[in-house]
């Protein structure tokens, strides 16, 4: 389970997100929406610990985020930003086969690579 309490962040004096509470169930789809500029994003960095919160804490199975190593939180959760940006060809295979990274050095295995050939 994925729970945000009393998670908030400024920039300046400025508040991009106000303390807010959250909580995603397992199993469960979930929506955010809102309005252009209204913290969509923002909160995501939150969630994912790609921001730190001004007030409150991100909690991943029963667990605060900074208590994860950055190894730990690749093999657990997953984060692919809409504005990421390649300059160079490549293909779904090998974006996929990014979410194998924390489980191999140097190169994947035929086992990554069946991993990935599965979940596509």
């Amino acid at each position: 389970m994925l729970e945000a309490r009393e998670i908030s962040f400024r920039v300046g004096g400025k508040w991009l997100l106000h303390p807010s509470d959250i909580v995603f169930e397992p199993g469960k789809f979930h929506v955010i929406m809102g309005a252009n500029g209204a913290g969509k994003s923002t909160l995501l960095k939150l969630l994912a610990g790609d921001e730190p919160t001004a007030t409150g804490k991100v909690i991943l199975h029963e667990r605060s985020l900074p208590g994860y190593s950055r190894k730990e939180l690749a093999t657990i959760r997953a984060v692919l930003s809409q504005h990421y940006h390649i300059s160079f060809p490549i293909s779904v295979g090998d974006i996929v086969l990014m979410g194998r990274y924390p489980y191999f050095s140097g190169r994947p295995s035929p086992h990554d690579l069946d991993i990935c050939r599965t979940i596509m």
